[in-house]
């Protein structure tokens, strides 16, 4: 099979691997199969048993090649153990790859040049516990089969709290025990409201912020947060009747212990809050619920009165990026519960990608570039609006994306909630957006709009297989702005092989596995992960690339690429 391609292209394989068992590769399917021969930039993929023995030529001239087996199945499936090794080939000439845990990039990603942010520790261990109490506890208090939204239909969600628009100094009492059933109820000062928000702060809470920090707060989130948001993911809905969402400054966030020593959690918006008192048609009880839209912030604590000490610069930093990427979640559930009548929660690694996406928007509103760009250093460090915009709105995500790159087998875009998880999910919806050639407010309005969750979701919103669309995204995690290849291996947004070189990270971070002949390579790949094999061929050589799972030709499941990368 020998390629006679002016452009990159691809090239499908399936269901019949040609080398014998064992758990070293030999040259035996050259003998067995025509060989394989790719130009620079083309891709062929293979399935299941085909990722087995695919013989490979170099075609004249020395040539290099990357495997990337992914683990194709449903996230709820095992992982999958395979053993790569290869007859014929050359370990590759390189940097050495870097680890896959340590070191860790640091904690916040910034352009060369600019000042280093303060490490921060999130806690996730929160977070994931909060969204899956969501999906336990509040899914079984869904009810089917109600329609309308509950502005129009006061039968299902009668307005609880108040027709008036709040006023500065009122005092209000909430729940902060995140339950249904318990109470911990703190209260609050309103102390600025706009056209879209209430601030209000825990009249506890240490001294700190000031009516400046307030309406600051307040202004963004009508100037910037409110109308990206609802441009790309659609109106909240509004269940307490006041046309605003509520922005509650609480110690109760402070007072949240993590799981690791000096670990934050700097805001969290709970889906409890939108159910009912009493029960409706469309939704049974939460008592403990506040029955409104509004999210739970981290408040300045200087002297670390209440546990340990943030800086009111910290929270003037951190605050509105935390508030977009919870306002997400905010217009996520309430729209699913109350406007598209849906009967589940979206999946927590895809709702956290969608928020890690809604910080994404929000850089593009502040910086005014656009997605589609392939934005380099070049170009933000040449508009001082765009590199301060990157450091306060991209930083997180770039962190995310490096741990993800320094562990790609053992981590998955749908893992568990962990930060390369976050990073993996955020950068596989870009590149989706993108190759779908739809604008970004289309795409995700769909998306976030669905009544299924999770990949039955996303194939509905790509109008294709999601896994397919996920193995051509590994070949772009590799591929993209170092190999020219075809448009659906690259990822248009953004140069990360220019970007991390030019940030506090040094070096673009995925983790390659040089191979050489003779060696065995095993990897553990979870649902969704990939790996990054890297070999060489002679000029006038032939090689095989051998895999095994379990002793035995690799599943289905198991969806291949080789890309040749010189």
């Amino acid at each position: 099979m020998r390629a006679h391609h002016l452009f990159p292209a691809v090239l499908l394989l399936a269901g019949c691997g040609t080398d014998v068992a064992g758990p070293a590769a030999s040259l035996f399917s050259c003998l067995l199969a025509e060989p394989v021969q790719l130009d620079v930039g083309e891709v062929v993929q293979v399935a299941g048993a085909a990722n087995r023995g695919l013989c490979l030529e170099a075609g004249g001239a020395a040539a290099e090649f990357v495997y990337i087996p992914f683990h194709g199945d449903a996230k709820d499936a095992g992982p999958l153990r395979i053993e790569v090794s290869g007859a014929g080939v050359d370990a590759v000439d390189g940097p050495p790859s870097p680890s896959p845990v340590r070191p860790e990039p640091p904690l916040a990603v910034t352009l060369r040049g600019t000042p280093p942010r303060p490490p921060v520790l999130l806690d996730l261990e929160f977070h994931r516990r909060l969204r899956e109490r969501e999906r336990r506890e509040l899914e079984p208090r869904l009810r089917t089969g109600a329609t309308g939204s509950p502005a129009g239909d006061p039968d299902r969600f009668p307005a609880v709290r108040t027709t008036a628009v709040p006023e500065v100094g009122d005092l209000a009492s909430y729940n902060v025990a995140i339950s249904c059933d318990r109470s911990d109820d703190r209260t609050g000062r309103v102390e600025y409201v706009s056209d879209r928000a209430v601030v209000v702060a825990d009249v506890a809470n240490p001294a700190g912020l000031t009516e400046a920090d307030y309406r600051h707060f307040g202004e963004t989130f009508d100037t910037l947060v409110d109308p990206v948001a609802v441009r790309h993911f659609g109106q909240p809905t509004d269940i307490d009747e006041n046309g605003r969402s509520i922005i509650f400054f609480t110690r109760a966030v402070n007072e949240l212990a993590g799981t690791v020593v000096g670990a934050v959690t700097a805001g969290f918006f709970w889906s409890g809050d939108l159910f009912p008192e009493e029960a409706t048609p469309r939704a049974e009880a939460c008592p403990g619920g506040n029955q409104a839209e509004m999210f739970y912030m981290l408040t300045a604590d200087p002297q670390g009165e209440v546990g340990p000490a943030y800086s009111v610069e910290f929270i003037r930093e951190a605050t509105i990026p935390v508030i977009g990427h919870e306002y997400q979640h905010l217009i996520n559930a309430s729209r699913r519960l109350w406007v598209n009548n849906a009967s589940e929660f979206e999946e927590p690694w895809l709702n956290e990608g969608l928020s890690h996406v809604a910080e994404e928007l929000l850089f593009y509103a502040r910086s005014g570039l656009a997605p589609g760009a392939n934005l380099g250093y070049d170009a933000l460090a040449g508009t001082p609006s765009a590199v301060d915009a990157f450091n306060q709105f991209m930083g997180g995500n770039f962190t995310n994306y490096a741990r993800y790159l320094g562990r790609p087998d053992t981590a998955s875009l749908m893992g568990i909630d962990a930060l390369p998880t976050r990073g993996a999910t955020w950068n596989f919806l870009r590149y989706a957006a993108d190759r779908s050639g739809r604008p970004d407010d289309e795409f995700f309005l769909q998306l976030v709009n669905g009544r299924t969750a999770g990949l039955e979701n996303l194939g509905e919103t790509l109008g294709a297989d999601p896994l397919a669309w996920m193995r051509d995204w590994t070949v772009s995690v590799y591929a993209d702005d170092a190999v020219p290849v075809d448009a659906a291996y690259r990822q248009a947004s953004w140069n990360f092989r220019d970007l991390y070189p030019n940030s506090s990270v040094g070096r673009f971070p995925l983790r390659v596995i040089p191979l050489a002949a003779g060696d065995v390579e095993t990897l553990l790949l979870q649902p969704g992960g990939a790996g990054f094999p890297r070999f060489g061929i002679g000029g006038a050589d032939k090689a095989v690339l051998h895999v095994e799972a379990g002793g035995g030709a690799p599943p289905a499941a198991l969806r291949g690429s080789f890309l040749r990368t010189r």
